[in-house]
């Protein structure tokens, strides 16, 4: 597939099953995030892989907007994965 096909074939999923995400799936997805270019690879991120349906519920409640459907899907997923910018590290405005 070339990279036209690739981006022009993309879709945002927004409805999720409640089915268990395999660790070994999540390992690849954090895998792949860490391969991400950061300046001098110094990689200020860290991931949290958050599983427990009601640490989820606090999170989807913190990161939803009430007034718009922005991050509303968080609701419905079976597995967040947190990302955290360390402290200290840069950041562009």
């Amino acid at each position: 597939m070339e990279w036209n096909d690739i981006i022009n074939t993309r879709v945002s999923c927004r409805k999720y099953t409640d089915n268990p995400v395999e660790h070994e799936k999540i390992l690849v997805c954090i895998k792949a995030a860490r391969r991400a270019p950061s300046g001098h690879n110094a990689q200020r991120w860290r991931f949290i892989v958050v599983d427990d349906a009601d640490k989820r519920a606090r999170i989807s409640e913190a990161v939803a907007k009430p007034d718009s459907f922005i991050n509303r899907f968080c609701h419905n997923i079976p597995v967040l994965i947190v990302l955290v910018k360390e402290q200290g590290a840069t950041e562009i405005k």
